[in-house]
């Protein structure tokens, strides 16, 4: 029974975790690609970015000082702001400290995603009540769902719980560098797991893994799931908008040669931690799509002019 419950919380948390990621890539590019067509300029694109997503960045940058100061470690510098690297790439924000412990860093570097799910829980469960709603969506029933709708977006202030919720999820995972001592860990877990299996106590080691390790597995797939809901609909939002930004300005983003020599570089220094300090997906410069038909109209210039 604890292998299943083991297997089955991890199967849940795989997945959702990986839905996770894929909406969160896919609505960083476009939200920036939407505002480079908007725009036409890298710079001003990624400072729109920046801007909607300032209440992640915020959470995310401030959970990292917290920890580290609870954990005595010396603060370099906390910087909450779009910044240039000396190699010419942006950061959104960083926290420079001192090299600590492996134990502190790892604390260090998970801290925006435990607090930023301990305020996508507060924000959906106490404030919005989506438990609440998802069971009535689970009910098909539409006399059901739409009460229940109705009563969600008469939530006061709806919106505004709703768009910080948005931006400190896509904003709590850990980046690169706030994962690059996470290796040592799981081996010294495996092999403390596996020490006391050989010692005699492989039914605690069990018990633990089938007990509070499955138990944090699915609290955690429980609460990337109203994230993932969330992310579906800012997608079809974000895709109409750019869509009708398309059609109104006659260009396109190329995303495929995002990875190209026309992406932004972004250097990570080695005492840096932080989610968005990390290669930007700023889109390569939009090429121009076809005319929309029948609108004979010059639509101006490439957007290549611009850089």
């Amino acid at each position: 029974m604890t292998s299943e419950l083991l297997l089955t919380s991890w199967i849940s948390f795989a997945f959702t975790l990986g839905l996770l990621r894929l909406t969160q890539h896919w609505l960083e590019r476009h939200l920036l690609g939407l505002s480079l067509l908007l725009t036409r300029r890298i710079d001003a694109a990624v400072m729109v970015y920046y801007v909607v997503m300032l209440p992640g960045v915020l959470v995310h940058e401030v959970s990292h000082w917290l920890m580290a100061g609870m954990l005595g470690v010396t603060t370099i510098r906390l910087v909450i702001w779009p910044e240039r690297t000396e190699t010419g790439g942006l950061r959104l924000g960083y926290l420079e400290t001192e090299t600590p412990e492996i134990w502190r860093s790892i604390l260090i570097g998970v801290a925006p995603l435990f607090s930023g799910l301990a305020i996508v829980l507060l924000l959906s469960h106490n404030l919005l009540g989506l438990p609440a709603f998802a069971e009535a969506l689970t009910s098909a029933d539409l006399s059901v769902i739409i009460p229940a709708a109705e009563r969600l977006i008469r939530t006061p202030d709806f919106w505004a719980w709703l768009y910080l919720m948005f931006t400190i999820a896509n904003n709590m995972m850990p980046s690169g560098p706030d994962r690059r001592d996470w290796p040592a860990l799981v081996v010294m877990l495996i092999l403390l797991g596996a020490a006391l299996a050989l010692m005699g106590f492989a039914e605690t080691v069990w018990a633990a893994l089938g007990g509070p390790v499955a138990g944090a597995l699915g609290i955690m797939a429980a609460a990337f799931t109203p994230i993932i809901v969330l992310n579906l609909f800012a997608i079809v939002l974000v895709w109409l908008l750019e869509t009708a930004a398309g059609r109104l300005t006659g260009r396109r983003v190329d995303y495929d040669a995002a990875s190209g020599p026309g992406a932004a570089q972004i250097s990570t220094p080695q005492d840096i931690q932080s989610l968005l300090d990390m290669p930007l997906p700023v889109p390569a410069p939009p090429v121009r799509a076809p005319l929309v038909e029948p609108d004979p109209v010059q639509l101006g210039p490439d957007l290549d002019e611009h850089f």
